[in-house]
């Protein structure tokens, strides 16, 4: 997996020398993070169920489970680096998996897999019959080709997790569901597909220098003026920084997609009005934005403001005035959980991705978001911004599944005329849909 590195946020190693020694090994290593005595409790219904009105409780647990070992599997690729909330972060991270030990009554065992092997390991584990009840990938490409091999467990079977748990990213999920079957997890338990959200960042130094106003942005923003036409306008009247990383956000936030999906969820391949919407106005965005010495504008990640003193985050635009504001985050840097394939106890593991995701959303997440909104105020912006970045997320099915390689076929779309890029592109997005035909009929068989 190719591991990029964004302003000083590294995605390096999860655990350190830990997950070194076990990569090295060419073994996974398994660190308990439990330092309390299991308690002598039998099996038994939580109380918490009972709740009142009748109103569903998306939080709700259904039972203890009397010292089981609860195996995560992580994918080791994960440090967040940036003063001191990245220490805090882990400290959160152990604080979390304590309370889900004391509300279920089991001991969480954190077992490393390096990126290389990841997918591998999870294939011999399920092959071993060993327990695996949850899995976290920082690279959501990998587990994608689990989807795709059939070895991932549709959560949406589940009798005892809640899709509409408070704790999820709702859009996010949503944009990776195919056929209604859910086999990514995104949310307060996952922290750098956060961090990873395309924004447009002004800088405000070289503001100030080209007596550029970013008020201007915000006001936008807020009164829904804030558009590709206006952002483009504003750029073009300073400066902008536009590199690879920024086409696909640009594409997608125009409207852009390679695959849209039916009433019945299925994915279909498309090169109709969304896809051209998109490749006119990124061709636009990269063709035509002046770029000078010192750049007001850059397309960037949200989690940059942590990382630089002096940015603004803003949302990408949108399209027309009214219409909401669309990011995309970068398959590769889609951190998300996800289950084996039939696992032994599912109400358990239900259970577990409840907790797991309740008790996230007051640690882990409260404190990064704590952390982007007060960088984000200190710029002069507010959680109004904050919350239009992140209300409508996606990941684009093409890009998950590397499919067309769509960032990079976009980026030899500048200096194309629409007919030249996709007469260019139409043997790249037939491969793509037959990649998705095989997928679909693997996941539809049954």
């Amino acid at each position: 997996m190719k591991i990029r590195i964004m302003a000083a946020i590294l995605l390096v190693s999860f655990i350190g020398l830990a997950a070194c020694s076990a990569e090295n090994a060419g073994v996974s290593a398994d660190i308990s993070t439990s330092g309390q005595e299991p308690s002598a409790s039998t099996e038994q219904t939580v109380d918490s169920i009972i709740i009142s009105g009748g109103a569903p409780d998306h939080t709700a647990l259904t039972q203890t489970y009397d010292r089981y070992v609860c195996t995560i599997l992580h994918e080791d690729e994960r440090q967040i680096s940036f003063d001191e909330t990245g220490e805090l972060l882990y400290e959160q991270e152990a604080a979390r998996d304590a309370a889900v030990e004391r509300l279920l009554d089991i001991t969480i065992t954190n077992t490393l897999a390096s990126a290389s092997t990841m997918a591998e390991e999870t294939i011999r584990r399920i092959g071993a019959g060993e327990s695996v009840d949850l899995l976290h990938f920082t690279d959501a490409t990998t587990a994608a080709s689990l989807v795709a091999g059939g070895y991932l467990y549709d959560i949406a079977q589940s009798e005892t997790f809640s899709l509409e748990h408070p704790g999820l990213d709702h859009s996010l999920n949503a944009s990776l569901t195919i056929a209604n079957q859910v086999y990514f997890l995104f949310g307060d338990a996952t922290l750098t597909d956060r961090l990873h959200t395309a924004a447009i960042l002004v800088d405000l130094e070289a503001a100030a220098e080209a007596a550029f106003v970013p008020e201007y942005c915000i006001s936008a923003v807020k009164d829904g003026t804030w558009t590709m036409e206006t952002w483009l306008t504003m750029a073009a009247q300073s400066s902008v920084s536009l590199d690879g990383d920024a086409v696909l956000p640009i594409f997608a936030a125009a409207g852009g997609s390679l695959f849209i999906k039916n009433a019945n969820d299925i994915p279909v391949l498309t090169a109709g009005d969304a896809f051209s919407r998109g490749f006119a106005v990124m061709q636009n965005a990269m063709a035509e934005v002046d770029a000078g010495a010192t750049f007001v504008f850059s397309v960037g990640d949200v989690g940059d403001i942590l990382a630089k003193e002096g940015l603004l985050a803003l949302p990408m635009p949108a399209v027309e005035e009214g219409e909401s504001y669309r990011s995309v985050i970068d398959a590769e840097k889609a951190e998300c959980i996800a289950v084996p394939k039939d696992p032994i106890n599912s109400a358990r593991t239900g259970d577990i991705l409840t907790a797991y995701f309740s008790q996230s959303s007051d640690t882990v997440s409260s404190l990064l978001n704590d952390a982007l909104l007060k960088a984000e105020q200190k710029a002069g912006g507010d959680e109004i911004i904050l919350a239009q970045i992140f209300g409508e997320r996606e990941c684009l099915l093409g890009s998950l599944f590397g499919w067309g390689e769509l960032g990079k076929s976009l980026q030899e779309a500048v200096g194309m005329t629409e007919a030249e890029y996709l007469e260019k592109n139409e043997m790249r997005m037939a491969a793509a849909g037959r990649a998705m035909e095989i997928v679909l009929s693997r996941l539809t068989e049954e």
